[in-house]
């Protein structure tokens, strides 16, 4: 997670793991891992995070810079989700195609980014070693976002209801320590840091709150 090209790194090397019967394997790939080579295509899982706020002072583990604010990071606020086998309300899995391998266009699926494969069905998995974290976020953030589904699926009563998962839930900060390693990444300079991330966090329309 610290650093550029660490997930494709991770990627290949469980490509090249050998394949032990289910049994024998603590948390065993999933198959679109197995035949990633031929397919060109994984399936990557989905945890959900609720609209339960809690964020870690900057002294806590020394991990955040104290010229940011936390609050204006998604993965600092929110750190209360879903469990990884809550299927309904995390949702299928997104697809993540190397191009290349690819065999033709025939073989491109008609699920958007939830199957760009047909080798490669969209599923969710409880083992999935890789996973996309959606952010519901505060309601000014979400329904500032342009989406066509605004009005219908996308509504304060949906927000309402998504906004209560996790909450009684551990908090998840697993993935806290990428923005360490962009920092490193940038010489651990300050101003530079400051101009690459300003505006993180910020919407510049004014949208009323659920209160409201």
């Amino acid at each position: 997670m610290k650093q550029p090209g660490s997930v494709l790194q991770f990627i290949r090397d469980a490509q090249q793991q050998p394949q032990q019967p289910q049994q024998q394997q603590n948390l065993p790939l999933p198959p679109s891992y197995r035949n990633s080579n031929t397919s060109g295509c994984i399936m990557v899982s989905r945890t959900y995070f609720g609209a339960t706020e809690q964020v870690k002072s900057s002294t806590d583990d020394g991990q955040f810079p104290p010229y940011l604010n936390q609050s204006d990071f998604e993965t600092f606020r929110w750190l209360h989700r879903t469990s990884h086998e809550d299927v309904d309300n995390n949702g299928r899995g997104k697809s993540l195609v190397h191009v290349s391998t690819v065999p033709s266009v025939a073989q491109l699926g008609d699920r958007g980014v939830h199957s760009l494969v047909k080798s490669c069905k969209a599923s969710h998995s409880a083992h999935s070693p890789l996973r996309i974290r959606h952010y519901l976020g505060a309601w000014n953030v979400y329904s500032s976002r342009l989406d066509p589904r605004m009005g219908g699926f996308r509504n304060l009563q949906h927000y309402l209801y998504r906004a209560e998962l996790g909450k009684d839930a551990a908090p998840d900060d697993n993935v806290r320590m990428w923005l360490e390693g962009f920092c490193q990444l940038m010489g651990n300079n300050q101003t530079l840091i400051q101009h690459l991330l300003q505006g993180t966090g910020k919407v510049h329309a004014a949208v009323p709150s659920p209160q409201e």
